[in-house]
């Protein structure tokens, strides 16, 4: 799966799509510049090169394997360890962001990350949160993926809440596919793969297809834009600001 994201990061619709709605949530968050930024969950490291536009980022993963990867794409300021444990001290970065990594943890230890983020950030910084929505819709991608956990808005909210941010945007996102996820779900039910075999929805489309797919993501970000948050949806952004005092 690694190996897998690091090859196709930069042009699968589902990256192109959500890499341009995290850019919209962000320009609206006002960061200083430069800002100090953690990317807690770096993964093979596609997102660190568009947020060092913004200021200097620092990439933290638990995995070495994903570390290697991050420095093939010649990133130097990695960290090995845990979302729960953060290796910083107090009030260290202007934002933080975490994508698609939350969900990998067992519920009781969301709250201990939420708290790190929490810890790390300054006051008035920023936290950038994408999960996989709706734990229900769990399937063979996500066990390829060991995600043990889908996110609801609610719950979100929540967690962030009990950690001391203020929730400023949240808004669900690929809307357009929710059906058919849906549908494929339940035939993952009634066709479970074989023992042994692991399924991934990580497939690369046509180039017109691929197209197509990251235009409708367009469309829901011109939607956010507007500022509608989404009612529903396979994938949940949420901006949120620390406190100014605690």
């Amino acid at each position: 799966m690694y190996r897998l994201t690091y090859l196709r990061e930069e042009t699968l619709w589902w990256y192109l799509g959500m890499n341009r709605l995290t850019d919209l949530l962000l320009d609206r968050a006002r960061l200083p510049r430069p800002a100090e930024i953690l990317d807690a969950g770096c993964g093979t490291g596609g997102m660190l090169r568009r947020l060092a536009r913004r200021g200097r980022v620092t990439g933290l993963d638990v995995s070495e394997l994903a570390l290697g990867y991050c420095r093939r794409r010649g990133e130097r300021r990695l960290v090995r360890g845990s979302t729960t444990q953060l290796p910083f001290a107090d009030a260290s970065f202007d934002l933080v962001t975490s994508f698609d990594v939350l969900e990998m943890l067992l519920p009781p230890d969301h709250p201990a990350a939420f708290r790190e983020f929490a810890r790390v950030v300054r006051p008035g910084g920023r936290l950038l949160l994408r999960v996989p929505a709706y734990d229900w819709l769990r399937g063979h991608h996500d066990r390829a993926t060991r995600a043990v956990h889908r996110f609801g808005r609610a719950e979100v909210e929540r967690l962030l809440r009990a950690a001391g941010f203020g929730v400023e945007r949240s808004s669900y996102a690929v809307a357009a596919l929710f059906p058919a996820a849906v549908l494929k779900r339940a035939v993952d039910v009634l066709r479970p793969a074989p023992a042994g075999v692991v399924r991934t929805d990580f497939w690369a489309p046509p180039k017109l297809v691929n197209a197509a797919l990251a235009g409708l993501l367009d469309l829901e970000r011109a939607l956010i834009r507007r500022g509608l948050d989404l009612p529903f949806g396979l994938s949940l952004l949420t901006l949120a600001r620390r406190a100014d005092a605690r």
